[in-house]
């Protein structure tokens, strides 16, 4: 018996869906191997729908990037691809999730997706350039937890 395997070509393995509550500690853990989480461990990961857009290969989430829908302008933040995975791979899925999120935010009325990138990743900016997007400004995420224990004001 001749049995001959059919590659799959990247452009066609990965998929992009909106991730649901299910979803939640994939996402996490995408985000902790990429080093996005370094601050914020107390998270909540348990009702995420409909915020995220995960790129899959086959069952393997391998992908994801955030989105927060306003206007004019809408936000798309915390991309994280899966460590490992080939170039050809890692190459669809940003261009994929980027335009999936761009088609979200555009459908939800926003006028521009806007985003930040760590200045440490000079090569992903140059991702970003080759797939439309502008490099505005340099600046520093600021994040403050919002429920627990912490107080939020001072009060007199």
């Amino acid at each position: 018996m001749n049995t001959t395997r059919t590659k799959v070509r990247p452009w066609q393995a990965v998929s992009i869906r909106v991730a649901e509550n299910e979803h939640g500690l994939a996402i996490r853990d995408l985000l902790i191997a990429n080093g996005l989480m370094d601050a914020m461990t107390q998270t909540r990961w348990d009702d995420i729908f409909p915020f995220w857009l995960l790129a899959m290969v086959g069952d393997e989430v391998v992908g994801c990037i955030q989105m927060v829908a306003a206007k004019p302008y809408g936000f798309l933040e915390f991309m994280a691809i899966k460590p490992g995975v080939s170039n050809g791979v890692k190459a669809v899925t940003v261009k994929k999730l980027l335009h999936a999120g761009c088609h979200q935010l555009r459908a939800m009325g926003s006028d521009y997706a806007v985003g930040t990138v760590p200045t440490t990743l000079k090569s992903y900016k140059n991702v970003l350039r080759r797939n439309g997007c502008l490099i505005g400004q340099q600046c520093n995420l600021t994040y403050k937890r919002l429920f627990g224990e912490q107080k939020f004001w001072r009060t007199p």
